[in-house]
């Protein structure tokens, strides 16, 4: 049986593939692209143990919000990293959006994406 760290795992790999394949031109957004492969996935996975009872294990998952903070205290350190990640990638916002918000420059903000995606490879 997949455990909760298991299914973690696959999701940090499935927000990696999301972010080195996605193609703005196709007219979807970064968030609707991660959740189709990331539904198609667990689809997968919940075929491989059609005999499991999913419903059994409904807190398997934990809080949510408690998971993404831990992760967000991990992997990206300084203040521009976090709020780029939640904003820009979790909650599709534009980088015009985000400069108007925050007294953060364009420039800044591209890097600041340039970084998070180098540190998910």
């Amino acid at each position: 049986f997949y455990e909760q760290e298991d299914f973690h795992q696959e999701g940090k790999i499935i927000l990696y593939q999301a972010i080195t394949h996605f193609n703005e031109e196709k007219g979807k957004t970064l968030t609707k692209y991660f959740e189709l492969i990331l539904k198609r996935k667990f689809w997968r996975l919940i075929k491989e143990i059609p005999n499991y009872n999913i419903l059994d294990d409904i807190n398997m998952f934990g809080n949510y919000e408690e998971e993404r903070t831990i992760y967000l205290e991990e992997d990206f350190k300084s203040d521009i990293e976090k709020y780029v990640f939640a904003t820009y990638f979790l909650e599709n916002q534009s980088v015009s959006k985000i400069e108007k918000e925050t007294n953060y420059q364009k420039k800044q903000i591209y890097n600041a994406i340039y970084r998070i995606k180098e540190k998910l490879k």
